[in-house]
């Protein structure tokens, strides 16, 4: 048993950078659209409950960022080639608390969520609920961007 110990911790030390999530394809993204946010079409919109929207879209009337904000509040979404959400930035206050989150989509789910830089550690059904409502908020605002109701 005693020789068990050493080769299970060494597993778990070589597996574990394994499993963590590989965000680098959307922080790239993030980089990309930064860069370039100057050269896209800017289109501006408030919803019917008072929250200013601001949205980015690319030469292929695409968009790839849109903001909302709300008292003093912000979401960025970000937008990857195929349309869908892959990375949020949240910055806002709970309680008095300034608090700044990182949200990392692939594959229709939410990989990474960070708060503060820490780990959310967040359970399956509510990455899954929170997943669908980005998705949800991130629809409706293009259609406002757009002149459209949600």
């Amino acid at each position: 048993m005693k020789m068990l110990f050493p080769w299970v911790v060494l597993l778990a030390v070589m597996v574990a950078p394994a499993l963590a999530q590989d965000v680098s394809a959307q922080k790239a993204l993030y980089n990309s659209i930064e860069e370039k946010l100057d050269s896209y079409k800017k289109l501006t919109a408030t919803t019917d409950d008072g929250i200013a929207l601001k949205g980015w879209k690319n030469r292929e009337g695409r968009f790839v960022k849109i903001v909302s904000e709300n008292n003093g509040n912000t979401a960025e979404f970000y937008l990857g080639p195929d349309n869908k959400v892959a990375f949020v930035f949240l910055d806002w206050n709970k309680d008095g608390t300034h608090l700044e989150e990182r949200i990392y989509f692939a594959n229709k789910s939410i990989v990474k969520w960070l708060t503060d830089g820490k780990d959310a550690d967040l359970d399956p059904a509510t990455l899954n609920e929170r997943y669908h409502g980005f998705v949800h908020f991130c629809h409706d605002y293009s259609l406002v961007l757009l002149g459209r109701k949600p």
